[in-house]
């Protein structure tokens, strides 16, 4: 596992833009996935103390540091080896669940209990304590903010736990790395790609239902134009300027996001399927949404994590 220029791998685009990527010395880009024997020379000069993203860094005791979370893990919470997945369980946290509806939804962990009714925030706390309670924690607090940060630190462990706990189970380091490496590779690029592929399956469905009908094909390529331009990249006092591709022949043409616009779209997904489909379909698609940032926020915490070692 190669962990390398790490700060263009959290912002994504330094291997198309940039011939020497890496943020801190002048590998060429073609050379970024070569692991060197020494740190690189500007690790050495900073005397860095994590291991220089340029030499190989999964190891035997990077699978042993591992083992050892997992097992502190499970001494203090005993739940995660004998009840986890929580039966019962109604919290949302990391799932799928798009950010703009958080704050509405009084059975996510981010829910805004500071702007709903009194029942609805009882109710809110109501759930937060059941929900340690499941987990055999002890209630340390009546204030929902104290209730929150106590279940979601624990909600971020069981997070973690569930990534890493298949790993450490694996006989040896090749056969545990390669789940992580499955998730690191790329993974910025890939996700633009995947994102682009997800909203053009989206948008052809679109104008399939209206094909034959030029005058409603315009008129919803027109509204996904605005909607992108005066709500996901812009506003209406400063719209974007994007432009929905055509081609010479009237057909839709390739769809192509830079990274943050495609992830800024896939977040705001909901509203274009309502524009391109009918009610009777809009389900399905969203959960397909949910699952896809669901995966592909899973491994990212998965290349943090294993960053972070």
């Amino acid at each position: 596992m190669h962990l390398l220029a790490f700060p263009f791998f959290l912002t994504g685009g330094a291997m198309k833009n940039r011939i020497y990527a890496c943020y801190c010395c002048n590998v060429h880009r073609d050379d970024l996935a070569k692991p060197n024997v020494l740190p690189c020379a500007d690790c050495r000069r900073l005397g860095l103390q994590r291991p220089c993203y340029h030499t190989e860094v999964s190891d035997e005791s990077l699978l042993d540091s591992l083992k050892e979370e997992v097992t502190s893990m499970a001494a203090e919470f005993p739940y995660l080896e004998t009840d986890y997945p929580i039966r019962g369980s109604r919290i949302k946290s990391y799932r799928g669940t798009q950010v703009r509806n958080a704050a509405s939804d009084d059975n996510h962990i981010d829910f805004d209990y500071t702007a709903c009714s009194v029942t609805r925030r009882v109710r809110y706390i109501g759930l937060l304590k059941k929900e340690l309670r499941l987990r055999g924690m002890t209630v340390l607090s009546e204030q929902p903010a104290d209730l929150r940060l106590q279940l979601k630190e624990l909600l971020i462990t069981e997070e973690r736990y569930k990534i890493i706990k298949p790993i450490t189970e694996e006989a040896n380091l090749e056969r545990a790395m390669i789940k992580l490496e499955k998730a690191i590779p790329c993974l910025l690029h890939l996700e633009n790609r995947s994102s682009e592929a997800l909203l053009t399956h989206l948008l052809h469905r679109g104008l399939s239902i209206r094909e034959g009908n030029r005058d409603e094909c315009n008129q919803l390529m027109c509204a996904i134009e605005k909607l992108l331009n005066e709500s996901v990249f812009g506003t209406e006092e400063a719209p974007s300027g994007w432009q929905f591709p055509v081609n010479p022949d009237n057909t839709m043409g390739e769809i192509k996001f830079a990274n943050w616009r495609a992830r800024r779209v896939i977040e705001c997904s909901e509203q274009l399927i309502n524009l391109c489909v009918p009610a009777a379909d809009r389900d399905k698609w969203t959960e397909a949404f949910e699952l896809y940032q669901m995966t592909v926020k899973v491994s990212s915490l998965t290349a943090c994590f294993a960053w972070c070692y």
